[in-house]
């Protein structure tokens, strides 16, 4: 988000920069706020360094610099990261020593920390030292000085406050020089001008707008009267302002959220809210208008649990039902069983965030009986088939919802199975491959038959549906003949092939087939020829 904030900033300070002169004369302007101390001034002149040379890195650094100086330490490393990927060899030793800076500054305030706790926990020497320790590392560390004074006077250790006090480094500051004068009369004095010097800063950077140094100081001045009711409420105020302007600065959802959530005051809590439904209501509609209903619903549904009561509200409904209703006419054109699952979903949520809008329960039954035809699954079958000239037969195949289905059926009769001789006979009675040379037909003759058919099936309406198919039948006609022996005495009687009536040709299958859930009945004809015709029939169950 630092990321979007900068890119905003570029835009819209482009105009001022068109004005402000070229990148060394704004460094120099730059230095001079350091100089002063300005560090709030100095991001945002950073940012004019950004625009007149987006390649260079000075001003990440400068930014990086001012988070520094103002305690903010992981924002500081942040914008030293993108420094560092844009600098020169100059550049590259100020990040260094910067970095270094930064490490200090971190151990700094880990031991204030550390000092403040023994402080409280009254280890006053332990922490006088502390203090002492952390403005000796930094002499401009007025306030770590000014800690350990207030302990040493606390202590009665005078000696040790005026070392403190008299430092060149302390010597242009009014309120230590006040000091020196006043441990001569009453040490109760020197908390009283601590006290007022802090508040007096602290106001001064309040007004200002430099928020971090005004809790500074106000803390400083809560050392010197802790619980104090005035102090308090301002170094609250001031922290809200810190944490507001965060999230103003970030200004996202979540960054209003973290506000709003908290340890601070909350003093634009009522701004925060309206910025946050401002949000969902742009985000839920942009999804909504890509048709992403998920994260459509994630924000507006957040909007509706956490933030309704806005002026707003009834946009968010109209949002919520409109992508609803286009979503379930869309998915009730599809033959699908899902599909229309979800246009009864879409159709459901329509009516229940807008009820008095519109009365869908027409649109709702009838996406329930499409879903109930194009839910109804595929089958398979096997069945018993009757034909009236090879009575036993089965067929195999699959009743499909949508799709064709295939099937396969045979059928024969007993005949088939006739055990032959191993020779063959023709009409003419002459026989072949017979060993014996007297054999006579006795006029009996019995014909075995059998069918293979191949096809496919096709739903007409549940649950109805038409099949057919082709393949092939295979007729085999035997004659009784007796074989005699060269004596003229009956050898045996058996059954030949007729080769003359045996025939194979083409079979034409179709019929119709009733498949109810497990129930399956069929019925349909078959014809070689089509103009000689049998029927069939047949019963078997059917499986998902």
């Amino acid at each position: 988000m630092r990321i979007i904030f900068l890119l905003v900033a570029l835009i819209t300070g482009s105009l001022a920069f068109s004005q402000s002169g070229s990148f060394s004369k704004i460094e120099d302007n730059i230095q001079e706020h350091i100089n002063r101390g300005q560090w709030d001034e100095i991001q945002l002149l950073a940012t004019d360094l950004l625009i007149e040379e987006p390649t260079r890195g000075e001003g990440y650094y400068y930014t990086a610099l001012s988070f520094y100086k103002l305690g903010q330490y992981q924002q500081a490393d942040e914008y030293l990261e993108q420094a560092a990927t844009l600098a020169d060899a100059g550049l590259k030793k100020k990040i260094e020593q910067l970095k270094i800076d930064i490490t200090a500054g971190k151990e700094e305030a880990k031991m204030s920390k550390s000092a403040r706790d023994q402080q409280k926990n009254g280890n006053t020497e332990e922490a006088a030292k502390a203090f002492k320790q952390i403005w000796e590392k930094d002499k401009s560390n007025i306030a770590s000085a000014l800690n350990a004074v207030e302990i040493y006077v606390e202590r009665k250790e005078f000696r040790e406050a005026l070392a403190i006090l008299n430092d060149p480094s302390l010597a242009k500051d009014a309120g230590a020089q006040n000091l020196v004068s006043r441990l001569n009369q009453t040490p109760q004095m020197q908390k009283v001008n601590g006290y007022i010097d802090a508040m007096k800063q602290g106001n001064a950077h309040k007004n200002a707008g430099n928020f971090s140094s005004a809790v500074a100081m106000y803390d400083k001045a809560l050392g010197f009267k802790p619980s104090d009711p005035q102090a308090t409420l301002l170094k609250r105020e001031s922290q809200d302002e810190i944490a507001w302007g965060t999230a103003r600065n970030n200004h996202t959802i979540e960054g209003y959220e973290a506000y709003i959530s908290g340890s601070t005051i909350r003093q634009y809590k009522d701004a925060a809210v309206k910025y946050i439904r401002e949000g969902l209501i742009y985000h839920g509609d942009k999804h909504a208008k890509e048709n992403n209903l998920e994260l459509m619903e994630s924000f507006l549904f957040k909007y509706r649990n956490k933030y309704a009561g806005g002026p707003d509200d009834d946009k968010v409904t109209d949002i919520l039902c409109t992508t609803y209703l286009a979503n379930a006419k869309k998915s009730a054109t599809d033959k699908t069983a899902y599909s229309q699952g979800k246009a009864i979903e879409y159709y459901q949520a329509t009516e229940k965030y807008c009820p008095s809008k519109y009365n869908l329960e027409d649109d709702i039954k009838l996406a329930k009986r499409k879903q109930l035809r194009y839910g109804r699954p595929n089958r398979g079958y096997l069945s018993y088939v009757y034909d009236s000239l090879a009575p036993i037969g089965i067929s195999l195949g699959s009743v499909n919802n949508k799709k064709l289905g295939l099937y396969i059926t045979g059928n024969i009769n007993e005949a088939i199975f006739t055990k032959t001789a191993i020779y063959t006979v023709d009409n003419s009675g002459n026989t072949d491959g017979a060993v014996w040379t007297d054999i006579r037909s006795k006029n009996i003759e019995k014909i075995g038959y059998g069918d293979f058919i191949l096809g496919f099936t096709k739903k007409i309406t549940y649950p109805l549906w038409i099949y057919a198919g082709g393949g092939v039948s295979m007729k085999t006609v035997y004659w009784q003949m007796d074989t005699y022996r060269d004596d003229g005495t009956l050898y045996e009687t058996e059954w030949a092939k007729n080769t003359d009536e045996s025939t194979i040709t083409p079979l034409a299958d179709a019929g119709l087939i009733l498949n109810l859930k497990a129930l399956h009945i069929r019925a349909g004809v078959k014809s070689g020829d089509f103009k000689t015709i049998r029927f069939n029939a047949g019963l078997g169950f059917s499986w998902k």
